[in-house]
């Protein structure tokens, strides 16, 4: 990690520490689930959340499966503050509500959300994928990814 994005992930802890209540923020957010959507960054810099491409143990309620566990089973699921600090949480999340000026996961039309889903399945390595995507979408990509 660069020295700088160490000393925002401090700043970020600390504010974070500050905070009273935030074992509830989930349960009662607006957006709930949409923390582990699939994320991907656009050529303007926008981190987008896929709606239609969730993590496989994201439950119907919005709840991890495997919460107490999760940094353990998948890689890619980040503590909230290095989530915040690479901006895949939403700008509505109780979290972020007090760090002016944060933009953070962004919802999209369907209509990109699909061009999105499609570029992803077309450039992923079939090979190298990561544990947290449906069974349904590691076949996508191993059936239509570049060879």
């Amino acid at each position: 990690m660069l020295k700088r994005e160490e000393k925002l992930l401090s700043l970020i802890k600390s504010y974070l520490s500050s905070l009273s209540g935030c074992d509830r923020f989930c349960e009662n957010c607006s957006v709930r689930g949409f923390c582990c959507s699939v994320a991907m960054q656009k050529s303007n810099g926008d981190v987008v959340g896929l709606r239609n491409l969730s993590c496989k143990y994201l439950n119907k309620s919005g709840f991890c499966d495997i919460f107490n566990n999760r940094h353990n089973i998948i890689p890619q699921c980040k503590p909230i503050a290095e989530a915040i600090l690479h901006r895949a949480v939403p700008s509505e999340c109780e979290y972020v509500k007090g760090l002016n000026g944060y933009i953070g996961k962004i919802f999209v039309s369907e209509g990109e959300e699909k061009e999105l889903i499609d570029k992803l399945i077309k450039t992923s390595d079939p090979n190298n994928l990561p544990e947290f995507l449906p069974d349904f979408m590691k076949e996508l990509i191993k059936k239509y990814a570049k060879k």
